[in-house]
């Protein structure tokens, strides 16, 4: 150390007093803020993680729904058309379709 420094501290030992506490205090300050900023990663990270999680989470609610749903009228189309075709058919056998349309033709 420089000796003006040295001797200014015997003369006040009070001021060597401040200055060791300030410097014990800005050292932890700094060992803090150090793990503070290594804490704030790690919980970015998991934050991040976590919003990916929850992205895929929904994707996959969604990819579902809509599997679902185009599934469903899939069915529902298959539905309409075979029940168009047993319409059809029984008319044929009924023979009304024919009839009906024989009164609608103008001779």
């Amino acid at each position: 150390m420089d000796p003006v420094i040295i001797k200014i501290l015997e003369q006040t030992p009070s001021a060597a007093a401040i200055i060791v506490v300030a410097y014990l205090f800005l050292k932890a300050e700094a060992t803090r803020e150090t793990i503070r900023i290594e804490n704030a990663k790690a919980l970015e990270e998991k934050r991040e993680e976590h919003e990916r999680a929850i992205n895929n989470m929904w994707a996959g609610m969604y990819k579902n729904l809509s599997e679902a749903i185009i599934a469903n009228q899939k069915a529902t189309l298959e539905a309409l058309q075979q029940h168009e075709t047993a319409a059809v058919d029984r008319y044929r056998r009924m023979r009304i379709t024919q009839g009906i349309l024989r009164k609608k033709k103008p001779n």
